[in-house]
């Protein structure tokens, strides 16, 4: 057979035609219409099973899509909440923290003002100065880190040490007789205590 003759032939059927269990024809619809009914049955229901089974995995992967998404959808919402839960801790925690020391100023004042009416036997320097009570502790700690950048603990300092140090000197001046002094000195820690709680107001609320 010379290879002229072998590129004349007819393409194979196999190539061109439908499956049936005699083999292939070619794709000529009056070709289609001798196969026998009952094959030409098999090859339609066949072919509606691979048209069945194509919708099968498109609904089956668009279901895994939208649970996908709704996974990333649930995944989110509680990252949110999270979050928020998160940031109603700190700033209960903040709120908490700003009225125990306000507490403490106050208990504080109140032994300045024991010691000076003389129903305290408290010594002068048993008053801890601005650096040492729970608030000064707290303002130079790592603890402070996230409110640095506010500006009411930047003007906090100063009025603090001011309650510390005026309260301290009124006691000093009591001792010298030095009453005026005294009054004078009492006046400015509680314009400087005012200052302190108007700031620690201002942390509590961000």
């Amino acid at each position: 057979e010379s290879t002229g003759d072998r590129d004349q032939r007819s393409p194979s059927p196999k190539s061109l035609g439908w499956a049936t269990r005699q083999g292939y024809i070619d794709r000529n619809p009056l070709q289609y219409l001798e196969i026998p009914a009952g094959e030409r049955k098999e090859i339609i229901n066949k072919t509606g099973e691979t048209v069945t089974s194509v919708e099968d995995i498109q609904q089956n992967n668009t279901q895994l899509s939208t649970s996908f998404d709704t996974l990333n959808n649930d995944y989110s919402s509680i990252m949110n909440h999270c979050n928020s839960m998160k940031e109603t801790i700190i700033n209960a925690a903040t709120r908490s923290f700003v009225q125990t020391v306000k507490l403490d100023h106050i208990v504080w004042k109140g032994e300045v003002y024991a010691v000076a009416n003389g129903t305290s036997n408290k010594s002068i320097d048993d008053f801890s100065d601005h650096t040492m009570c729970r608030l000064g502790k707290w303002y130079n700690s790592e603890q402070s880190n996230g409110f640095k950048q506010l500006n009411a603990y930047r003007q906090l300092e100063e009025p603090h040490r001011e309650v510390h140090r005026n309260g301290v000197e009124a006691l000093v001046m009591l001792q010298t007789g030095n009453k005026d002094a005294a009054i004078n000195h009492i006046n400015k820690m509680e314009a400087a205590s005012e200052r302190v709680m108007h700031i620690l107001d201002q942390i509590a609320n961000g």
